[in-house]
């Protein structure tokens, strides 16, 4: 019994935090990526990126260009919003 009241506890306590990260990172992305091109530069048939390393490099090359500031944190967020919601990697 004290074994399922902690995991529901702990899911309590970490299910919020996850959904805040999500939004992390599509409000960073809101708000620097969608100046330059909107999402449809995701999905296009010639897209660039072709995997999660891809997508990682791609995002940290378009932060320096914009001069973002973004910590490397913020530009894991920001990769994990568009492969969560465009590319859908299974190797993250």
């Amino acid at each position: 019994m004290f074994k399922q009241i902690s995991i529901l506890i702990l899911v309590a306590f970490v299910y919020p935090l996850t959904n805040a990260y999500a939004n992390e990172g599509r409000e960073l992305h809101n708000s620097k990526c969608l100046s330059c091109h909107q999402t449809e530069a995701y999905t296009r048939a010639n897209h660039k990126v072709k995997s999660s390393l891809d997508l990682g490099r791609q995002v940290s090359m378009c932060s320096q260009n914009l001069n973002t500031e973004w910590f490397p944190d913020d530009e894991k967020e920001v990769v994990n919003f568009l492969n969560d919601n465009f590319y859908h990697f299974t190797n993250k």
